[in-house]
């Protein structure tokens, strides 16, 4: 069910990347001949919601002086993983079971 209860309203990504709500034609850039203001602010507070979690998630890691050490071994992996250096499978995998209890624990989509 849509935010603003119009079954015809849809979602699309416009030309910019950005989220487009409305219904009616759809034009090629990704817009909507009637766009929906309810729909799009519904999704913006629901956005604002994962960012703030995500935020309160980051503090809490920062404080912890443990948690700082499990974040700083996960952005020292993904760097790794980035630049081709293969990361410690078990360090790795330890760290990826530890955030995603964090991220579950804090509301946060990962």
């Amino acid at each position: 069910m849509t935010a603003c209860g119009n079954t015809d309203c849809g979602v699309s990504t416009g030309i910019c990347g950005e989220l487009t709500f409305g219904s009616g034609t759809l034009d090629p850039d990704g817009y909507w001949e009637i766009p929906c203001e309810t729909c799009r602010e519904a999704n913006y507070r629901r956005e604002r919601k994962q960012f703030i979690k995500a935020g309160m998630a980051v503090a809490a890691i920062k404080s912890s002086p443990r948690l700082g050490h499990l974040h700083a071994i996960i952005r020292r992996e993904l760097g790794n993983a980035k630049d081709g250096v293969h990361a410690n499978p078990a360090r790795w995998s330890a760290a990826v079971e530890m955030w995603e209890r964090l991220a579950e624990l804090f509301g946060v989509r990962t």
